[in-house]
């Protein structure tokens, strides 16, 4: 249809009146196969003028690789950061949401923390939605952690990592507050009615034991200098882990080259922080949990006693 159209004279760079979106946004509006998202791209890039990869529609100021990413095409996605789209524009239309939870599970903590900033990423957003209530399944997150980590030369540099411009955290420290998996425990596991919002059969399957957890996936992709990059407040990826008491996630940030002595600007060891969340909090601050039960997939995120 689309090659029948163009051949007729459609004109592929005209968008849509009242939000202003392009070709590009409306092809990553759902999941879609492998196919679908080769041939019909390059058809539309042969058309002059062409569509810009970063244009923005007016209803959330959004791109189409931030349509993509929340929609779950994750075959777009890969599409759109190879033909370079900008994987660091901020997206903002969502940030009061996630005070609360996609699924509003967090509306039960009284105070909710204003963690992110207007520089928030959308790969930054996708892994805070994953955290908060399971929005999206883990094996769509590992996928979207390969695509945005993997480089041409094979090492990000310091700039890949941050997630968040403005409080300058990045993608380890947010991560490093998930429960770290062991052979008896996976990665997550949400209630399946609850994250079952797309069974596209085109998102690759990645098993809890092909990548020990999300946090061991960024180590493949990083090098050892990024373990110990610090948040605006000094905090590097072993405070964040050492606030939830996820002891084996500090084993492996240590075994990753952590700096067990870095202090953050209050003068915090990672240690100091493990034995305050513990006197103060008895280990539940920031704590993400997860049971195996059937019904029964909870977290504390940010409670103390």
């Amino acid at each position: 249809m689309v090659r029948h159209l163009l051949a007729e004279g459609a004109e592929a760079h005209v968008r849509t009146d009242e939000r202003q979106s392009t070709c590009h946004h409306l092809l990553m509006m759902r999941p879609r196969d492998e196919e679908t998202l080769r041939k019909t791209p390059e058809l539309l890039s042969s058309c002059k003028p062409s569509i810009k990869f970063d244009a923005e529609e007016m209803t959330g100021s959004l791109m189409a690789l931030h349509m993509a990413v929340r929609n779950r095409n994750f075959y777009g996605v890969k599409w759109l950061l190879e033909m370079g789209a900008d994987k660091k524009i901020p997206v903002t239309d969502q940030l009061k949401l996630l005070s609360s939870g996609v699924r509003v599970y967090l509306r039960q903590v009284k105070y909710h923390p204003r963690l992110f900033t207007n520089q928030l990423t959308i790969l930054g957003e996708a892994v805070t939605q994953y955290i908060q209530d399971g929005c999206y399944k883990p094996q769509y997150t590992a996928a979207l952690l390969d695509a945005f980590l993997r480089k041409d030369d094979g090492i990000p540099s310091l700039e890949d990592t941050p997630i968040d411009g403005g409080s300058n955290i990045s993608i380890l420290q947010l991560l490093s507050i998930i429960s770290f998996p062991t052979p008896d425990r996976s990665v997550c596991a949400w209630n399946i009615s609850n994250t079952d919002d797309s069974n596209h059969e085109d998102i690759p399957v990645v098993s809890n034991f092909e990548c020990l957890s999300l946090l061991q996936k960024v180590f493949n992709h990083t090098p050892v200098s990024l373990t110990n990059t610090r948040d605006l407040h000094g905090n590097t990826p072993l405070h964040y882990v050492c606030a939830v008491c996820e002891i084996h996630a500090i084993e492996a940030l240590l075994s990753a080259g952590a700096d067990p002595h870095v202090q953050n600007n209050f003068g915090l060891r990672p240690i100091e922080v493990l034995c305050w969340t513990g006197i103060f909090c008895g280990g539940q601050s920031f704590r993400v949990k997860f049971k195996t039960e059937r019904n029964e997939s909870y977290h504390r995120l940010g409670r103390g006693k």
